[in-house]
């Protein structure tokens, strides 16, 4: 029987020095890499060690990171003097595409990590479904494996920390609801004030509408008027409106 061929983990190291070369060309690659993988998602450990240091420097010391500046901050690692020291960095950057794809780069990196998770994980399953001890029942070992799997997932691993414990499919989809009940509270409160706000306005429309009717439908005295309204010596004339009290004369009395 032909022995079957070994199998490697899935990685790819042309893409990994790709990646930190083109970070090293244009600094501000960096923000757009550091979006969708992190350290761990590098299959070299020393890669990972680069792109981790190199988003210190950039990100929190605001450091030009170059290969000079990068060597004199790595250069005590057993991995950079391995390689060569600065001549690594060096070959890094000369070696980094004209036109990088940071996105696809990140993106293959981080599909790779994930399914090298996916292998130890299934290694897991099946070396624990083997030597388990008997207490421990299948549902045990079930309820581990859908907890390494939903761990894989940064935001549920968050979520984890922070609630303490796995957090099942269940809790995740009570949080959901409560969320949304909240925001439909929330949006209910809002529109409700928005209604009041709505009926104040359409009340003053009409009693400003009321107003200028009035005003529009008085009628000034003219000259014929001035006579049955005499008023003191050295005071104008004055008549009262509907909705305030103002002076006038007429035209004629000036």
């Amino acid at each position: 029987m032909e022995q079957e061929a070994y199998r490697h983990v899935p990685y790819d190291i042309d893409v990994e020095q790709a990646l930190l070369g083109a970070i090293l060309a244009d600094n501000r690659a960096m923000e757009r890499a550091s979006a969708l993988i992190k350290p761990e998602h590098f299959y070299d450990p020393l890669h990972g060690r680069i792109f981790e240091t190199m988003s210190h420097m950039i990100e929190r010391s605001g450091v030009v990171v170059t290969p000079l500046t990068l060597h004199a901050t790595m250069k005590a690692d057993p991995g950079v003097i391995e390689t060569g020291g600065q001549a690594y960095f060096d070959a890094l950057r000369a070696a980094a595409p004209a036109i990088p794809n940071i996105k696809d780069y990140s993106n293959i990196l981080a599909d790779l990590a994930t399914r090298r998770s996916l292998i130890r994980i299934g290694e897991d399953i099946v070396n624990t479904a083997y030597d388990a001890p008997t207490e421990k029942t299948s549902k045990d070992q079930i309820a581990e494996a859908v907890g390494a799997f939903l761990r894989r997932d940064s935001r549920i691993k968050t979520a984890c920390e922070t609630y303490g414990g796995m957090v099942d499919r269940e809790t995740e989809l009570t949080i959901l609801v409560s969320r949304l009940e909240k925001a439909a509270e929330l949006y209910s409160a809002l529109h409700a004030h928005t209604q009041s706000t709505l009926n104040s306005c359409y009340r003053i429309r009409e009693n400003l509408n009321a107003a200028r009717k009035q005003f529009e439908d008085y009628k000034l005295p003219t000259h014929a008027d001035c006579p049955e309204i005499v008023p003191p010596v050295g005071l104008e004339r004055t008549v009262v409106m509907p909705l305030t009290r103002v002076t006038f004369t007429c035209a004629e009395c000036g």
